[in-house]
C-alpha cells in the first residue's frame, strides 16, 4: 500500500514538472502544478513538526529530508513506529 501511495506523489511531481516544463498545458495542467506546491509545502511543514523522527533515519539526515519532502508520512511514520519500539534511552542508529 505505503509503495502505491508513494508512486502516486512521484506521478504528481513528474505531472507537476511536465507542466512547469511546457510539455503539458492547459487548466488540469496549472492545478497538477498547483497541488505538487501544495503537497510540496505540507509535506516541509511535517518535516519541521516530526523532526525528531526525521533525524533518527539510518542514514544521512539530508537523505531523510529529502524523502521527508517528496513523501511527507509516508517516510516519517515508519520512522517514528520504529523509534517506538526502541528502548528509552537508546538511540536506534548504529
Amino acid at each position: 500500500m505505503m509503495a502505491w501511495m508513494k508512486g502516486a506523489c512521484l506521478l504528481l511531481y513528474m505531472g507537476a514538472l511536465a507542466a512547469a516544463g511546457g510539455a503539458w498545458t492547459g487548466a488540469a495542467a496549472a492545478a497538477v502544478r498547483t497541488g505538487a506546491l501544495a503537497v510540496l509545502a505540507a509535506h516541509a511543514v511535517e518535516a519541521c513538526v516530526a523532526f525528531r523522527y526525521v533525524r533518527r533515519y539510518r542514514g544521512p539526515v539530508l537523505v531523510s529530508l529529502v524523502l521527508t519532502l517528496l513523501f511527507g508520512l509516508l517516510h516519517v511514520v515508519p520512522l517514528a513506529r520504529q523509534c517506538a519500539r526502541t528502548v528509552p534511552g537508546q538511540d536506534p542508529r548504529p
